[in-house]
């Protein structure tokens, strides 16, 4: 049966939803109570099966809006998320062309929210960077970093090795440039007599509690990675001085430090992937003296783990490029 779907005016940019069907006894109107739109798409959007959702675009600010999906469900209009992969292509191709005429970190939000829903969840995160990048990031700075914090979540595939990190703290890498730090790596690595271009991020974690932080160092580079990952290090700060305490290859970011501890230092859970391997997390445990250096070598975080703890280097490195070594 065919409905008629109006649009009754409400002011200037809104309009109020009501969908009539003929009944037994005469004509109904099937929305219950006022559904507000600014804009409205009709369309067969998931499987082509004939049967219509309704895309409401509702204003926000400026030229944006929230969109929602509806589809006829048993007697009721309900979200249909089953659609939103297909639809908000459209809708990120609506804030990119925006995005051509004005940089805004608006824009970027609602790019990212539409990034989401169409499953791009490297793109999202991009565009949340671009947002957080102004003075004034809309909606707000704690509300992208929470929802940056979200995707995250995902891209750590804890439901495909069935870990719950749902309490893990995602936490990007520290700006400043620390020259000691540099000569420690450098030493370390033996960089100068490679040559070539090396990047480094770095967080400071307290691992034993004794309220000195220790320095984690995430290198990225072609002397430094390979097919199952990069290099990296933890060193001590002592008397101003760094010493290494472990050093580590096949290192994806984010690490993850949990607050469970081994030996008195906090057990280091490690993505191992690439070179051929299964990919699975890692313990990577202390051992009284220094962590293991190969990952991969290292016990399973089984199935059914919930991780509590911080992961650090929690940055997109491919729009962040940490600090050039060779400055």
């Amino acid at each position: 049966m065919n409905s008629l779907i109006v649009g009754w005016q409400v002011g200037a940019i809104w309009s109020d939803l009501s969908v009539y069907e003929w009944t037994g006894t005469g004509i109904s109107d099937l929305i219950e109570g006022n559904k507000y739109f600014s804009k409205i798409d009709v369309e067969d959007i998931e499987g082509k099966d004939g049967l219509y959702e309704l895309a409401l675009w509702i204003h926000d600010t400026g030229d944006t809006y929230k969109v929602e999906i509806y589809r006829w469900v048993d007697g009721k209009f309900l979200l249909a998320p089953d659609a939103y992969p297909e639809y908000f292509k459209k809708v990120v191709n609506y804030y990119e062309n925006l995005l051509k005429e004005k940089d805004s970190t608006t824009y970027w939000y609602y790019l990212a929210d539409a990034q989401i829903k169409t499953g791009d969840t490297a793109g999202a995160l991009k565009s949340i960077d671009r947002a957080l990048a102004f003075e004034y990031p809309y909606p707000s700075k704690e509300e992208l970093l929470h929802l940056k914090n979200q995707l995250f979540q995902v891209s750590l595939y804890g439901e495909k090795f069935g870990i719950d990190f749902s309490s893990v703290e995602f936490i990007t890498s520290e700006t400043n440039r620390d020259v000691k730090l540099e000569q420690a790596i450098e030493e370390e690595f033996h960089l100068k007599e490679m040559g070539g271009n090396v990047r480094y991020y770095y967080n400071k974690v307290d691992l034993n509690e004794d309220g000195n932080l220790e320095v984690f160092v995430y290198l990225v580079g072609p002397y430094v990675c390979g097919t199952g990952g990069c290099s990296g290090a933890i060193f001590e700060q002592k008397n101003g001085e760094y010493k290494l305490l472990s050093r580590f290859s096949l290192v994806r970011n984010p690490v993850i430090i949990s607050d469970t501890k081994t030996n008195g230092y906090r057990d280091i859970i490690m993505y191992v992937a690439g070179g051929g391997i299964e990919s699975f997390y890692a313990w990577v445990k202390y051992d009284g003296t220094t962590y293991p250096a190969n990952p991969s070598t290292q016990p399973r975080v089984e199935p059914g783990t919930k991780v509590d703890g911080i992961a650090i280097f929690a940055d997109d490195i491919t729009t962040n490029p940490g600090i050039d070594l060779k400055d």
